[in-house]
């Protein structure tokens, strides 16, 4: 399983752990209450204790209708509860309660209400958040499908606008034959740590292949990661010389230096408009391409003036966008 589906199963069994824990207890008792087995308890004694807050605890002794018998505490007594008293109670999986749903266990809906509450008020409000958020991307990525060279680019494949094939991605075991490991200067510490899991907490490098539908390789992507220093994408030529390095310098707001393998600048790119958007420009500041985010796709399109390796550096920055690893 991929960096992005793991975090977003995590998030999701987080989701539902949090919203069915609360009711676990109310499930217990609401059992214990309809189904648990009668018996008739006779109270002992009953101590309230205070302090920070009063609490009373009852025991006694029980028979259930089939004559087995039992002593311990017994929950739900009211304070006070004179010893001697014969009582009806359930028996459950916590043991034996009285009076049912009261105003001694009724507290326990407290935490299940609110969680369920919380989640009917967020949910909404998450899914019109995303979608006020998402705005600024569908729009740039509607713009830019208006033009014949657009890609369409998914998490490991790129197609053009009618549906036909342009390339695939495709995890590679190790690097290329051939390949040279670039090492540029100036490589900047995170400044924040990442999310657990995510990143390696040493030097680590993935490749993978960017292969044409005929199966040729247009070029391979080295991903650089390190929790101790923001992540590095290595454009290699598919005889595993580097072409590009992609230096991440801040993910708050992103912003990405394009190096040649001499460390010459040749651009930058970033945020364009909002969440959801990617633009890159060169050297000189010239916008050279533009990617938007629209449902699960994104819509890249370059210029057609805009040199080969700001070209493929659009393309892997987008394809970045699917692997958690580069972008927490």
């Amino acid at each position: 399983m991929d960096g992005p589906r793991r975090v977003r199963l995590i998030a999701i069994t987080l989701l539902v752990v949090l919203t069915v824990a609360p009711w676990v207890w109310p499930a217990v008792l609401t059992y214990t209450f309809a189904r648990g087995e009668k018996a008739t308890a006779t109270v002992a004694e009953c101590v309230t204790t205070t302090g920070r807050g009063s609490s009373t605890t009852c025991r006694g002794t029980w028979r259930t209708g089939g004559g087995a018998r039992g002593a311990g505490e017994i929950y739900g007594l009211d304070p006070g509860t004179p010893d001697g008293t014969a009582v009806r109670v359930r028996i459950g999986p916590a043991g034996p309660y009285a009076n049912g749903w009261s105003s001694r266990t009724l507290p326990a809906l407290i935490p299940a209400l609110i969680v369920t509450v919380a989640m009917i008020v967020a949910v909404p409000l998450i899914v019109r958040m995303r979608r006020t958020i998402g705005r600024r991307g569908r729009r740039l990525a509607e713009s830019l499908l208006a033009g014949s060279d657009a890609l369409v680019v998914s998490r490991d494949a790129v197609r053009r606008p009618d549906g036909t094939p342009y390339a695939s991605l495709r995890a590679a075991s190790g690097p290329p034959p051939g390949h040279r490991r670039l090492d540029l200067p100036g490589r900047p510490g995170r400044t924040h740590p990442p999310m657990p899991g995510t990143v390696p907490d040493g030097p680590a490098a993935e490749f993978e292949t960017l292969r044409d539908p005929a199966g040729r390789t247009l070029l391979i992507c080295e991903h650089r990661g390190d929790a101790r220093f923001e992540p590095e994408i290595v454009l290699l030529a598919p005889d595993g010389t580097p072409r590009l390095l992609v230096r991440r310098e801040s993910p708050h707001p992103l912003a990405y230096r394009l190096l040649d393998p001499s460390g010459a600048e040749l651009g930058s790119a970033g945020t364009a408009t909002g969440i959801g958007t990617l633009a890159v420009r060169d050297a000189a500041g010239t916008r050279v391409a533009a990617a938007g985010l629209r449902g699960r796709d994104w819509v890249l399109r370059a210029e057609a003036d805009a040199p080969a390796p700001l070209r493929d550096a659009a393309l892997a920055l987008v394809l970045a966008q699917y692997r958690v690893q580069d972008f927490t």
